[in-house]
This record gives structure tokens, C-alpha cells and sequence, in this order.
């Protein structure tokens, strides 16, 4: 019972976003600290509004046909969890590079085989970068 009360919630959130959400503080990011280079996908991360709550998201554009592809909105459970925890240890298109870690900033990894079209939302208010309009 409670995976479909779950999955009402994601469905209504996920309406929220498409017909009241306005996205803002949009940009689209090259690098990242520890990835050597510029990154093999398109990366945008920014806030979407819905009511007054500013959600954070990271959104990954498909490699293969990305006016074709389907979205995939991935929200992690929690309190308190945030939407990198899917990108980095999840579905999402880099890994941390555990094997050689030897202290300091960590190393990322590109993972070919993984889910693109994705938006990750930290979908908790008041969790990792959301936070409240005023």
C-alpha cells in the first residue's frame, strides 16, 4: 500500500513541475572538480519552483536521440537524501573512484552504461539545495 501512496506522490510532484514549475538559475555544466576534462554528456543543474519551495535538479540529456527519449524523473527516498546520492552511486553517469582513492579530493569515472535523460530532484524540502521563496 505504501508504494502506491509513493507513487501518487512522485505523480503529483511530477505534474506540479510540468504545469506550475518554473525553472531558474538554469546552467549547463562542463566540468566538475576531480573529472579530467571536460564531461561526456550534458549536464544542467538549476531550480525549479513549484509553490514556495525552490527544488534543486541535476539533469543528465540523453546520449542516443534526446528529442525521442523518455525522461526519467528519479527521487530518492529519505529524509534527508539527497539527489546526488542517485547520480553518483545510482543510475547516474559518474562514479566515484574508489579503488585508487588515496585521500584528498576523489577521482570521478564515466559510466557508459547508464540511464541518461534523467533528472535527479532533491525532492525533500529543506534537503541538500532546496530551500524555501520567500
Amino acid at each position: 500500500m505504501a508504494s502506491k501512496a509513493s507513487s501518487s506522490v512522485c505523480l503529483h510532484f511530477l505534474l506540479l513541475l510540468l504545469v506550475s514549475g518554473t525553472a531558474i538559475s538554469q546552467s549547463v555544466v562542463k566540468t566538475l572538480p576531480g573529472y579530467p576534462g571536460e564531461l561526456p554528456f550534458t549536464l544542467e543543474t538549476g531550480y525549479v519552483s513549484v509553490g514556495n519551495v525552490e527544488f534543486f535538479y541535476y539533469f543528465v540529456e540523453s546520449e542516443g536521440k534526446p528529442g525521442a527519449d523518455p525522461l526519467l524523473l528519479y527521487m530518492n527516498g529519505g529524509p534527508g537524501c539527497s539527489g546526488l546520492n542517485g547520480f553518483f552511486y545510482q543510475i547516474g553517469p559518474l562514479k566515484f573512484n574508489i579503488s585508487d582513492y588515496t585521500g584528498g579530493l576523489p577521482t570521478l569515472i564515466y559510466e557508459p552504461n547508464t540511464w541518461t535523460k534523467v533528472s535527479f530532484v532533491d525532492d525533500a524540502h529543506g534537503v541538500s539545495l532546496n530551500f524555501p521563496s520567500v
